[in-house]
């Protein structure tokens, strides 16, 4: 996959270095890769071989051997331990009380090995994810690379404009647009949104540049990337309240723009309140916060942050994770939910609710995550809260019914009414506002 259209030996270079590095990463996943133990099988032989055992040495030729057999193998797989009740006579039973005791011992030293056995393979199949996730990374760098389009008629047209433009990438199979160009101004300097109201003219489409895009462009030839636009908007508002007699919110959340066209709201609420719980939160979120700037997929950026917690040699720490990721061009939300409470979607005069029943960050690693998709449309505004602020209300009935009753069109409005209503402070409370509106 060496690629026809690669222009230079230092590009071939690079190419061929992304390559390798694929390679790696994928043999790299192969070696942590190994199948799943089965549990109930193991679990089923090992407690016939334990009391096969025990049977030899504590019940001789007792008569009820097979039917007590049964009971306690029984017990043994539902209980994961034995007791008097399940052992046939026991009130005659000369060595009931040793077997059971022997039995119990062997059996619970032989769970905690299978414990940390699967432990080991949860350990395996991230390490197996996260090579597999950078190969897959690195092999849609290089198909964007092989694909160079000269697009000769955008060049001349650009030229009529004063702009020479030396090289044209346009992101392959790219909607909406996305496109980079090496051009330098014939003369004088244009600034970056200068050139984006050009090729807006010259497409017949709203060009901007992107956030990490160049600011100026003289007379020297640069890099420069440019994207089509997005349809929507979005106008946010959000407030912490701490618990009564705390200082501190033991939540955090975040409204921001993630990258170039993801709008992102979090909330994640520590176990507790106070400074520890915050700072918990804080790291949950900065850290996906950075993971998806980088360009990794939101389900990779997902089970990166459930591992950072899940692996940690500290004690067991939980933090809940709400969150919607807004696609700005096609208004897709998508919205997952780690122990969090239900979010909010007012439509007009109807509210939908998108509830999740998912473990919080911390609790279980394992555990599928998948995103609910929502398409949301222009006008309609999302309001998502912290549990500590669905018991203020006495319960999600209660709130829905004050969402209700709500007129208000303007999020910062909105959130200040909820947080009005917040008296007792019983816990840390969390309230996220935005709505979403055609740009176009």
């Amino acid at each position: 996959m060496a690629g026809e259209n690669v222009k230079s030996e230092k590009e071939y270079m690079i190419f061929r270095q992304l390559e390798k590095m694929e390679h790696l990463f994928l043999w790299l996943s192969r070696c942590y890769y190994q199948e799943d133990a089965p549990v109930f099988e193991w679990k089923h032989k090992y407690a016939e071989e334990l009391l096969t055992e025990a049977e030899k040495q504590y019940c001789g030729k007792c008569s009820k051997i097979e039917i007590c057999h049964r009971k306690k193998k029984k017990a043994l797989l539902e209980k994961g331990e034995l007791r008097s009740e399940d052992v046939v006579s026991y009130l005659t039973c000369h060595e009931g009380e040793a077997m059971i005791r022997n039995v119990n011992m062997m059996y619970q030293n032989a769970m905690q090995q299978l414990r940390m056995q699967q432990q080991r393979l949860q350990q395996q199949k991230f390490f197996m994810k996260q090579y597999r996730s950078a190969a897959d990374m690195i092999r849609d760098c290089m198909s964007q690379w092989d694909h160079q389009y000269q697009n000769i008629d955008f060049i001349r047209k650009a030229r009529q404009y004063g702009l020479e433009i030396s090289q044209y990438f346009q992101k392959d199979h790219s909607n909406p647009l996305e496109f980079y160009v090496l051009l330098k101004v014939k003369k004088g300097e244009k600034t970056s949104r200068e050139v984006a109201g050009i090729f807006s003219e010259i497409l017949g489409k709203k060009i901007r540049p992107k956030m990490r895009c160049r600011s100026v462009v003289g007379s020297r030839c640069v890099w420069m990337e440019f994207q089509e636009e997005p349809r929507f908007y979005i106008l946010s508002s959000g407030t912490r309240i701490p618990c009564r007699g705390q200082v501190v919110c033991g939540d955090q959340f975040t409204l921001t723009q993630i990258n170039d066209h993801c709008f992102a709201a979090i909330i994640c609420d520590g176990l507790g309140t106070g400074e520890i719980p915050e700072k918990e939160s804080r790291k949950v979120i900065e850290l996906f916060e950075n993971l998806l700037e980088s360009d990794i997929s939101e389900e990779a950026a997902v089970e990166m942050v459930k591992s950072s917690m899940f692996f940690s040699p500290f004690d067991e720490r939980y933090v809940t994770f709400d969150c919607i990721l807004v696609d700005l061009y096609t208004g897709i939300g998508k919205i997952l939910k780690l122990g969090s409470a239900e979010t909010f979607i007012l439509r007009g005069k109807d509210i939908e609710l998108v509830t999740g029943s998912a473990p919080p960050v911390g609790a279980c690693f394992d555990h599928q995550t998948p995103f609910v998709r929502k398409k949301l449309n222009h006008g309609d505004m999302i309001v998502m809260v912290s549990d500590g602020i669905i018991d203020e209300f006495g319960g999600k009935k209660n709130f829905l019914d004050y969402l209700y009753m709500q007129k208000e069109s303007c999020p910062q409005l909105l959130c200040e009414n909820i947080a009005g209503q917040m008296k007792e402070k019983k816990d840390d409370g969390t309230i996220l506002v935005f709505g979403i509106w055609n740009k176009l």
